[in-house]
């Protein structure tokens, strides 16, 4: 694991920002990115925290970017001065959530104001939680399905990368060019410290399918254009059934023996770092 204290260092200082303690504790950190629209990204968070969160503290981050103005049309009397001012700002913090059912799991909502995603707010965003969280955390964060600048900057910042589509042909273009997209944004820091940990999930692969051959021909081009090394970090076959939260448990908890289910408990299990452990 790429040492990012070290990336988060640097990042500090060329943006003269300070944290409240060293980021030595940092958590582990692993970003999730959608290559195209509805491809499962935010459902495939939310099991793999609820799994992670079974043997470690997890805090699972979901980013929406929003207008202001939507932001005063929806805001509401019941809304105290300090959360009203940070909704005024460029990152606020408006919602945390925690479910006992689904273990050690907090869920925030963080949203990014005016449609305008900078290094600089991606930088601050993972400065609080290394500010907030210690090395015994795994943060996930959810980026949904985009291809925003978060993609292009996030993954810059984190430990680990994670691309989420499907075996469409049209899916593994898109896909592609996403890769693409971050590997030409790459910065001199990232290229000093080592480059985030790329992955790749497949997901709703079908009765007779098979995730092998797209993710080779991808990962193949990967290598040969862009130097870039992308491992299958997971494949989910297709269950209608994971979609919903029955109970209040996502679909890897309700039904742990279900092939999709068990095929997240084994994405989650690398996730899940020890108090200590090298990163």
């Amino acid at each position: 694991m790429h040492d990012q204290a070290q990336r988060l260092r640097k990042l500090i200082a060329t943006h003269d920002a300070e944290p409240s303690h060293g980021v030595s504790a940092s958590p582990r950190v692993i970003a999730l990115l959608g290559a195209v629209r509805d491809v499962g990204t935010t459902t495939i968070a939310r099991n793999l925290a609820s799994v992670v969160s079974q043997q470690i503290e997890t805090v699972l981050v979901h980013i929406e970017l929003v207008d202001r103005k939507e932001i005063r049309a929806t805001a509401t009397d019941a809304m105290d001065a300090d959360k009203y001012r940070a909704n005024e700002s460029n990152l606020a913090w408006n919602h945390e959530e925690t479910t006992p059912e689904l273990g050690d799991l907090t869920i925030r909502q963080c949203q990014i104001r005016d449609g305008r995603f900078t290094r600089q707010q991606v930088t601050q965003l993972i400065l609080e939680l290394n500010q907030t969280y210690g090395n015994k955390t795994t943060v996930l964060i959810d980026t949904g399905s985009t291809c925003s600048p978060i993609a292009d900057t996030i993954w810059k910042l984190v430990d680990q990368a994670i691309v989420v589509t499907t075996i469409d042909t049209l899916a593994i273009t898109e896909t592609y060019s996403l890769i693409k997209t971050m590997a030409g944004q790459r910065t001199r820091c990232q290229e000093e410290t080592g480059p985030t940990h790329l992955g790749l999930v497949l997901n709703r692969i079908g009765d007779g399918e098979s995730a092998s051959e797209p993710y080779q021909r991808l990962a193949k081009t990967c290598r040969d254009f862009l130097g870039l090394r992308v491992e299958l970090y997971g494949d989910l076959p297709f269950d209608k059934e994971i979609t919903e939260d029955r109970n209040g448990l996502p679909y890897a908890l309700r039904t742990p023996n279900r092939p999709a289910a068990r095929s997240l408990a084994r994405m989650g299990r690398p996730m899940i770092c020890s108090p200590g452990a090298s990163r």
